[in-house]
């Protein structure tokens, strides 16, 4: 006799839990959403009052009473008869005034011809690469030494010298384009101002694993397409017998060692300087003293 009304309560419980299941932060969410875009169309002064309230709330993690409020709110918009302003559009300028502005831009000090990017003449190549602000002379490794300098201003006859150096382990993208462009265009560049200039193909056939000669024919075929020819064709592997005997003079004039260290081992070596130079280093230099030597 008294199961029909503890169905009842039992039905009416539930109902009450999907509502308070359905009033969570993802329902309050919804509502709110709903509400703001019913107020960009009819922004009624009760319905904005009830957003803010309910983002309030919002903000307070009381999900229901947000919900009440932006639900409220989106109510009051729709019935309300306040219309939303339109914003006024920006107006264009007309075509005469986008030509005056057009002509105020500023135009190459040569008359209208593109600057170019040259390198400089090797005779003047004394310093590689610019030296680093925290660099003293005694290790400017960029420094071309007179004797060199002068051997290969004699074996080139003072030009330009550059190379384009792909691995023949797949075929050339976009990229290698532009490489190609940058290396052969300073040569072609170089002769066309009355000197000298020349690009080396040189591949870089350094992992024989990834290398077939169906690359390297395919690379030579694109540089000749892209209307590039080198003065000569090398390879790096051709050099290996040197390499090795140069590697050797280097080790025995206690210019160069072999590291036996582990992976581990390097990887602690490495993080140990990259804190001396972007940390201690740095401190000293900011304190005014002279920096602690590198760590064993």
């Amino acid at each position: 006799r008294t199961q029909g009304p503890r169905r009842a309560s039992l039905g009416r419980g539930l109902a009450a839990a999907a509502d308070r299941c359905s009033m969570s932060k993802s329902g309050a969410k919804t509502a709110k959403t709903d509400a703001v875009k019913a107020s960009r169309k009819r922004p009624d002064p009760e319905g904005l009052r009830l957003i803010e309230e309910g983002e309030k709330a919002f903000e307070a993690k009381d999900f229901v009473a947000a919900t009440e409020r932006f639900v409220a709110a989106k109510a009051a918009c729709d019935a309300s008869t306040v219309q939303a302003t339109a914003k006024p559009k920006k107006e264009k300028p007309p075509p005469a005034e986008k030509e005056a502005v057009a002509d105020k831009e500023p135009k190459p000090a040569d008359g209208g011809v593109e600057q170019k990017l040259v390198l400089k003449p090797p005779v003047e190549n004394i310093q590689a690469k610019p030296l680093r602000p925290d660099m003293d002379a005694a290790h400017n490794y960029a420094l071309n030494a007179a004797e060199d300098h002068a051997a290969y201003l004699k074996r080139t006859g003072g030009g330009i010298r550059t190379r384009f150096p792909p691995e023949p382990n797949g075929y050339l993208h976009i990229g290698h384009a532009k490489a190609m462009n940058f290396n052969f265009g300073q040569a072609r560049l170089a002769r066309e101002a009355g000197g000298s200039g020349a690009t080396v193909m040189r591949f870089d056939d350094t992992n024989p694993a990834a290398e077939k000669q169906e690359y390297i024919d395919s690379i030579l075929d694109s540089v000749a397409w892209l209307g590039h020819t080198p003065v000569a064709v090398t390879y790096s592997s051709d050099y290996f017998p040197q390499l090795y005997d140069l590697a050797l003079q280097l080790i025995r004039s206690d210019g160069a060692y072999v590291c036996h260290q582990t992976a581990e081992e390097i990887k602690a070596s490495r993080m140990a300087l990259r804190n001396y130079h972007g940390k201690v280093k740095l401190e000293a230099k900011a304190a005014g003293k002279p920096p602690p030597p590198l760590p064993p």
